[in-house]
């Protein structure tokens, strides 16, 4: 099938063909069917037709979502706080999607994160059942923040090769081990949080970015010293319990 060739309103609908209160958001105040995607709750338009933005935030959504069927001319999908399942196949998503936010769902499988559409800016993935190792190597250049808290993902991870511009990065609570290299951070990064996974070994904390506003290494098994030197103050907060790092402050 050309997906391409494909109606909107068909694509919409193939979209959430698996959703099994999908009235809440084809008619979402009790009134008659909106027959048209167009009118649903939350869609939003580019020029007047093409279905730009879905927003389905705190809906009591039950099912899956079919990715694959979204229109093409879709760059931002916000799907937070429902009860949705199913995978997420990142290479099937509109190549001109730049937000992703799934979060607070119960999709589950690994992520082919290297897959993600090339002009990606922000993808939260937190707080759901998704699993599998996580590769860092081939993220979308323009990416500026990734939340992967509270899954089950394993294995190492490579934090040498991060997109210039990233800002966010979190893997909190996962069981991610091995050990990490801190020294070739973005210049970009505000906010990195490792916390509550086993990673292990001594770190280098000398080489942290300017622009780092906060670091949270707790409940994890690293050590190393985290200096503050008077000279080049860092406005950033550590957080470092439960761990091996410990922290020195230059007279």
């Amino acid at each position: 099938i050309d997906k391409d060739s494909l109606p909107q309103q068909t694509r919409m609908e193939l979209f959430i063909q698996d959703i099994s209160n999908k009235f809440k958001v084809t008619h979402p105040y009790g009134y008659d069917y909106m027959e048209t995607a167009t009118q649903w709750a939350g869609v939003h338009l580019e020029n007047k037709h093409d279905v730009a933005v879905i927003k389905w935030q705190s809906r009591k959504l039950e099912g899956r979502v079919e990715f694959s069927w979204l229109p093409s001319s879709v760059w931002n999908l916000t799907l937070v706080a429902n009860k949705l399942d199913g995978t997420i196949p990142l290479n099937e998503l509109p190549r001109n999607m730049r937000i992703l936010e799934v979060a607070e769902n119960r999709f589950f499988g690994t992520l082919a994160l290297q897959h993600m559409p090339p002009k990606m800016e922000r993808a939260n993935f937190s707080v759901n059942k998704l699993n599998g190792s996580l590769d860092f190597e081939n993220l979308p250049k323009p990416l500026k923040k990734l939340n992967l808290n509270h899954n089950t993902f394993s294995g190492g991870i490579v934090l040498t090769n991060l997109p210039q511009c990233l800002e966010f990065l979190s893997v909190t609570r996962n069981r991610l081990d091995g050990h990490l290299d801190f020294t070739q951070l973005p210049q970009a990064m505000k906010h990195l949080s490792v916390a509550g996974n086993p990673f292990e070994g001594e770190s280098n904390f000398s080489r942290l970015p300017s622009s780092l506003q906060q670091l949270d290494v707790s409940n994890t098994h690293l050590s190393g010293v985290i200096s503050q030197n008077p000279d080049k103050p860092m406005r950033c907060k550590f957080l470092f319990k439960g761990s091996n790092v410990t922290y020195e402050h230059i007279e």
